[in-house]
């Protein structure tokens, strides 16, 4: 899509813009913007079976998938601790500060 972007922005000559041009090219970034939007939340922590807090949400891509990664190998002590976390700590818990997430991503050499 960059290089239509690209082609059509050739178009412009001798400062003229062309109205219908330049719909087109904001149609094509409205796109490109609504596919980014919609692959950024493709993290399913369904399967996990845990209360994800809504501030992981809110996290890149990357950074879901690192705390998808780290919450599908906690063990049970673990995910008992995580859930007195989120139990008790509700909207101020950060699972980016906690210290097992921490842990895991130092074991894991993620940083």
């Amino acid at each position: 899509m960059f290089h239509k972007i690209y082609f059509e922005l050739s178009g412009f000559h001798n400062n003229k813009i062309d109205l219908k041009l330049l719909l087109n090219i904001y149609t094509t970034i409205q796109k490109m913007l609504e596919t980014i939007c919609a692959n950024s939340n493709s993290i399913d922590f369904s399967q996990i079976k845990l209360p994800i807090p809504p501030s992981v949400f809110n996290e890149t891509i990357q950074t879901q998938n690192d705390i998808y990664n780290y919450l599908n190998t906690i063990d049970d002590y673990e995910r008992k601790a995580y859930l007195i976390a989120i139990e008790h700590l509700k909207t101020s818990f950060d699972i980016l500060k906690s210290n097992g997430y921490k842990q895991w991503k130092t074991k894991t050499n993620i940083i």
